[in-house]
């Protein structure tokens, strides 16, 4: 699987997506490298599942870590400022999350 692009409403900024891994009957997750800004934490792989928000402030993105001690995938819904770089933790559960939309105040919808 080749690189993918995600790029933001104005395309000033992008998620550059590289293939990892496959989720067992699951999403395919990726490494991602930040276009045009900069975030202060570093992600493990995501899912491809990104939303913008028009004003290009903020994007949702879908963290998988491994619960080693319980043996599940954990998702964390993630919000990202991409004029602060601050990464926020808006829910983290058992299953697949998917961001419907992310508005211009970085309030998530999923």
């Amino acid at each position: 699987m080749s690189q993918i692009s995600i790029k933001s409403p104005s395309t000033n900024k992008s998620i550059e997506l590289t293939f990892d891994r496959e989720i067992h009957f699951g999403p395919y997750l990726f490494n991602a490298k930040m276009v045009g800004f900069n975030i202060l934490e570093t992600l493990d792989t995501i899912t491809d599942s990104i939303c913008w928000s028009n004003n290009d402030q903020y994007v949702a993105v879908v963290e998988i870590v491994y619960d080693s001690i319980n043996d599940k995938n954990i998702s964390n819904l993630k919000t990202i400022n991409t004029k602060t770089g601050n990464v926020g933790l808006v829910v983290s559960k058992e299953g697949i999350l998917v961001p419907k939309s992310i508005s211009n105040s970085g309030i998530v919808r999923f």
